[in-house]
């Protein structure tokens, strides 16, 4: 009787299996094979590293120091100048200014000329002259440098310099008389004349030059008369009315001057060079951040005339560079830190240096993925690493990577067992460390549960972690995962727990045999969930990329505006019909009709939709700049999603630009690279082929590139459009993927 229960027993057993065995074969099901993910997390960080560069130059013949700073954010930090030809600048020496009587050069008299006296070396740029010109003159008057007869006191035939044509008009003032260029002269007599020899005869014009009759300052001073070739001597001590542009060459030593210069709002004085007319500045520690490309700073004496020298100089510099990277953290591993910053020179001398935290050990240095870390020095003791200016090639690219232990912490856990549709709850043990958190469990077999990803930010959320524990999870050993990590350490927690399948009944033969069949029942109703979720997954996959590339294909016009003057900076056009020129400006102002205002778009992208006569258009807003979509249809979510993705690039690269706008556009052709990141907007452009060989290609993409190989004979053309090779009754998700595979391969290339 026993035996043929347990017989009976056996066959509904073997029904059972054997139905569901049926059971999933009738739903034809596709075979996935899955891995069990990968236990780490990478986290994006930044470093800070410092820019030092140091610059030689000079300045000749100035009256400010003039430093070339390598950019306009960089500080400068020290500074070493030597001053040489220290001496004044332009003075204006009046020799005689009073005199209300003239002489005049005319058809009757060719000039006239007054002594100089010069008492020590000059530059003579120009003279001033008091007098004026009756009636409109018809002959040319010079001014002339001539020289001096010791034994006549008058002119001799030398003359010093360049002549110009007197400067002179009806009213009687003073006159400028500029030399071509400037005129050297020793310390002894010269004599300063208006030649007026070639007068015309029919000329009855008369220019005047007044002179002191009465009260001369200068009674020694002779003058001197000029007709018909012949210089005879006029008078002494009733000088001309004159003053000298001169520069003397006298030099001046700082101290005797208190020449000094201010700096970031601090004055440092310039001491004495070794020889007369130099002088030495050293400035250290100033750390100054003039927001220049070049810092000029006066120079300062207790004389009221400017002075002009020569100066070299050496300048250092820094500043600091923000470079991307990632720390990875794994059970059992010592935490991975890999920075990878954009270095460019900066002047002949530049170098690098990085403060790296106290945790952090093996640091390792790569340039174009050589390994250099025996030619920088990292000073374990210190904890900086130092790139030495020949090791910071141009153009080259750079890897840090650092390792750290990992940090621990600890949970509190009320039990370790837990039954399938419980809820699991785990804390953090106080005081917690600060940072951020992240949580996940990989279930017996060790595949991920995605839906358990909760990450926390301490001091702000909880201690707590819970999650809710599927009813027909699997019986086994699962494993909780805490990662931690803040700017400069990481750490990883694990912890096993169990989760069991109750026992309801008392065992026995039967009982176990029904619980073994309601197993086998549930196993393949899980794997038939399983897979429906997976052909569900498959069939959105499919959905999506099929709304993707109908997004593309009506995108017709794009616009990036700048916000706070409203003025296109890039647009482009991606379809053949024309676009009605007030389509935009309609728009925009059926906007401010109906009072729609965008908020709050200073730390998240917002986007409005209106319908137009017969588009569909778009605007978004974030930060500094709107972006403009005209549609031949409504956009799917994923549209949307790509906007706020393309706000966040353009605001990371021209960001700046659009903020300070100058209204120059050039700089935002980049613009179309990232419209082609992320709209895909390569696919609307003519494409042609090319052969490359060494890339691997699928079946899919090889039939796409019979297709467009077919279609460009049939046209006689070198190009084809993926609108010929799509329509929306045959598209193929696989065929759009392959399109765009194809286009990052370099295959199908753009033609723009």
């Amino acid at each position: 009787m026993i035996a043929n229960k347990q017989i009976r027993l056996t066959c509904f057993i073997s029904f059972l299996i054997i139905f569901n065995f049926l059971l999933i074969m009738n739903f034809n099901l596709d075979y996935v094979s899955t891995q069990p993910s990968d236990k780490y997390i990478i986290v994006e960080k930044e470093i800070q590293l410092t820019e030092c560069s140091e610059h030689s130059g000079d300045n000749i013949n100035v009256d400010a120091l003039n430093i070339t700073m390598p950019s306009s954010k960089w500080n400068i930090t020290s500074l070493e100048a030597n001053f040489t030809d220290i001496k004044l600048g332009k003075e204006v020496f009046t020799v005689e200014e009073g005199g209300t009587s003239f002489k005049s050069i005319y058809k009757g008299t060719d000039g006239y000329g007054v002594q100089l006296n010069l008492t020590e070396d000059i530059l003579l740029f120009g003279v001033y002259i008091y007098g004026y010109l009756k009636y409109t003159s018809k002959s040319d008057v010079w001014v002339k440098i001539k020289g001096y007869d010791i034994n006549t006191h008058k002119p001799n035939s030398t003359q010093y310099g360049d002549s110009v044509l007197v400067n002179i008009s009806s009213i009687p003032d003073w006159y400028l008389q500029e030399f071509p260029s400037p005129i050297s002269l020793s310390k002894g007599q010269y004599y300063l004349v208006l030649d007026g020899t070639g007068f015309q005869p029919n000329d009855n014009s008369y220019y005047n030059w007044y002179l002191n009759e009465q009260n001369s300052i200068h009674d020694n001073l002779y003058t001197s008369k000029l007709n018909l070739g012949i210089w005879t001597l006029e008078d002494q001590g009733s000088p001309f009315r004159h003053k000298l542009i001169q520069r003397t060459e006298r030099s001046y030593d700082p101290e005797d001057i208190n020449m000094s210069i201010g700096i970031n709002g601090d004055t440092f004085l310039i001491a004495n060079g070794v020889f007369p007319g130099t002088g030495t500045l050293k400035v250290e520690d100033i750390n100054h951040f003039p927001n220049t490309t070049c810092l000029i700073s006066k120079i300062h004496t207790n004389v009221s005339l400017s002075l002009l020298f020569n100066m070299t100089y050496k300048a250092s510099y820094k500043t600091f560079l923000e470079s991307s990277g990632s720390v990875r953290i794994e059970e059992n591993k010592d935490n991975l830190w890999t920075f990878s910053p954009i270095i460019t020179r900066k002047f002949e001398e530049y170098s690098l240096y990085f403060n790296y935290h106290n945790t952090w050990n093996g640091i390792r240095v790569m340039r174009n993925s050589q390994d250099i870390t025996s030619q920088v020095v990292i000073n374990d003791t210190l904890k900086y690493l130092f790139f030495p200016n020949e090791t910071l090639l141009d153009d080259a690219t750079w890897l840090i990577q650092a390792n750290s232990s990992n940090i621990n912490f600890n949970l509190e856990l009320p039990r370790l067992e837990f039954c399938a549709g419980q809820e699991l709850k785990f804390s953090l043990q106080e005081p917690a460390l600060n940072g951020n958190y992240n949580f996940v469990l990989y279930d017996s077999l060790g595949y991920k549960l995605e839906d358990s990803n909760q990450t926390k930010l301490i001091p702000g959320d909880t201690l707590i972690f819970s999650y809710n524990l599927s009813s027909i999870s699997n019986e086994g050993t699962y494993k909780a995962y805490i990662y931690w990590n803040d700017l400069y350490d990481a750490g990883i927690v694990t912890q096993d727990f169990n989760i069991i399948i109750p026992e309801v009944f008392d065992p026995s033969f039967l009982i176990g045999l029904i619980i073994i069949s309601v197993v086998s029942i549930l196993i393949g109703l899980s794997v038939y969930i399983s897979v429906k979720k997976t052909r569900e997954k498959s069939k959105a996959r499919k959905e999506a990329i099929f709304k993707k590339w109908k997004d593309i294909i009506n995108l017709q016009y794009f616009i990036l505006i700048e916000k706070s003057g409203s003025l296109n900076v890039f647009e482009q056009v991606f379809t053949n019909r024309s676009i009605e020129p007030t389509l935009i400006t309609g728009f925009l102002s059926a906007i401010r009709s109906f009072g729609i205002e965008l908020t709050n778009s200073e730390d998240k992208t917002q986007t409005i939709k209106l319908e137009y006569k017969d588009s569909k258009i778009l605007m978004s807003e974030f930060k500094d700049f709107r972006l403009i979509f005209i549609m031949g249809d409504v956009p799917s979510q994923y549209f949307l999603q790509s906007i706020t993705d393309l706000s966040t690039d353009i605001e990371e690269k021209f960001g700046i630009l659009l903020k300070n706008f100058d209204g120059s556009t050039g700089p935002f052709e980049g613009v179309e690279d990232l419209l082609k990141k992320h709209m895909k907007t390569s696919i609307l452009y003519p494409l042609k082929i090319t052969e490359k060989k060494g890339i691997k290609i699928t079946p899919t993409e090889k039939t796409v590139i019979l297709k467009a190989s077919d279609i460009i004979k049939e046209q006689e053309k070198d190009y084809f459009y993926t609108t010929f090779l799509l329509t929306e009754r045959e598209v193929d998700s696989k065929e759009i993927d392959a399109i765009v595979s194809l286009i990052d391969k370099g295959i199908f290339i753009p033609i723009l």
